[in-house]
C-alpha cells in the first residue's frame, strides 16, 4: 500500500532529480559557444588510467568495511569481502538505501544486525572522511566564504560525535526509526579514527581518478588538490540527498559550482556530467574485478 508519506517521497525525488537536470541543462546551453571554442585535448591513454585509482580506492572502502566487521567477531576473507561489498553497492542505484543495507546482510551470511551496524558506521565514517578531506584540501577556498573558526569547530565536533558513546546512540536512533533492533557495539576510538585514516586513503585515490579523468580531456592547467577535495565535496552533497539514487543531479550541480572557480562554466558541467558515467562505469568495472577474484579464490 502506497502512503501519502512515499507519495511525497517519489514527488520529492522527481522534482529534485528535474531541477538539478534543468539547471545542468540549461548552463550548457548557455554556454555552448563557449564549449564549442573550448580546446579540449582528448588523452585515451590519461582515461583509461584513470580508473586504476578509482577501483583501488573503492577495494580500500571494502577492506574497511571487512575490518569494522572483523572487529565485532564477524570474520570474512578480503576476497569475498570485496565481491559482497561490491554487489550490495550496486543496489545504491534503486531509490532509498535500505536495498543496499538488506542486500549486503544478506549476502555476507554473518550476523545481521552486527553486519547493518558495520555499514552505518563505513557510511559515516565514509561521508566524515570526504567532508574533512574537502576541508584540507580546499581550506583557501573555504577561507573565502565561510567563518574558518566556526568551521573548524564543526569539524572538531564531528570528529568528538564519531566517539562510539554518541555513535552507538546515534545508530540506536537511526534503528529505532528504521524499527529494526539495536544492540550496542563495543569498539575502540582508536579503531575507529583509523578507519576514517583509511578511508581518507580511499578518497584521495578516487580523488586521483577524477583529476586523471578531467586532464584527459582538458589538458594539465587546473589544481589536483582542488579538483580532489572538489570531487569528494560534491559527492557528500550529493550524499545528503539520499532519497535520490546516487545523488543524481544534486552531485553534478554541486561539482559545477565548484569547478566554475577554476575553468568555465560550461566545461565545468559537461565534466560533472562526465564523472558521473564515469563514477557508473568504474562501479561495473570493480564488480567485474571482484568476481574475477573470487573465481581465481
Amino acid at each position: 500500500m502506497i502512503t501519502g508519506k512515499k507519495i511525497f517521497l517519489r514527488i520529492l525525488q522527481a522534482a529534485t532529480l528535474i531541477l538539478t537536470l534543468f539547471f545542468l541543462s540549461r548552463t550548457l546551453a548557455t554556454h555552448w559557444s563557449q564549449l564549442q571554442q573550448f580546446e579540449f585535448k582528448f588523452n585515451v591513454s590519461l582515461l583509461l588510467l584513470s580508473f586504476i585509482p578509482l577501483i583501488a580506492g573503492l577495494f580500500l572502502v571494502s577492506f574497511t568495511w571487512r575490518l569494522i566487521m572483523q572487529s565485532f567477531g564477524q570474520g570474512i576473507s578480503p576476497r569475498i569481502a570485496f565481491q559482497v561489498w561490491t554487489k550490495s553497492e550496486m543496489l545504491k542505484y534503486v531509490p532509498g538505501m535500505v536495498w543496499t543495507f538488506a542486500s549486503r546482510a544478506m549476502l555476507a551470511k554473518k550476523d545481521k544486525v552486527l553486519t547493518i551496524a558495520s555499514m552505518g558506521i563505513e557510511t559515516a565514517l565514509k561521508l566524515a572522511a570526504a567532508l574533512l578531506l574537502s576541508f584540507l584540501l580546499m581550506f583557501a577556498f573555504f577561507k573565502n566564504i565561510f567563518n574558518m573558526y566556526l568551521v573548524s569547530g564543526l569539524v572538531v565536533l564531528g570528529l568528538v560525535l564519531l566517539h562510539p558513546r554518541f555513535f552507538n546512540e546515534a545508530m540506536r536512533i537511526g534503528m529505532k526509526l528504521l524499527k529494526r533492533p539495536w544492540t550496542k557495539i563495543d569498539m575502540r576510538y582508536r579503531d575507529v579514527l583509523f578507519w576514517m585514516l583509511i578511508l581518507i586513503g580511499s578518497w584521495m585515490l578516487i580523488g586521483l581518478g577524477f583529476v586523471l579523468l578531467v586532464w584527459s580531456f582538458q589538458g594539465t592547467q587546473n589544481g589536483v588538490s582542488f579538483l580532489i577535495g572538489s570531487f569528494a565535496l560534491a559527492w557528500s552533497a550529493g550524499f545528503a540527498f539520499f532519497s535520490v539514487p546516487q545523488g543524481i543531479g544534486v552531485r553534478e550541480s554541486v561539482m559545477t559550482l565548484l569547478l566554475s572557480t577554476i575553468m568555465p562554466e560550461g566545461v565545468a558541467a559537461a565534466v560533472s556530467l562526465v564523472a558521473r558515467i564515469w563514477w557508473t562505469l568504474g562501479d561495473v568495472l570493480v564488480l567485474a574485478v571482484a568476481n574475477l577474484i573470487v573465481r581465481k579464490e
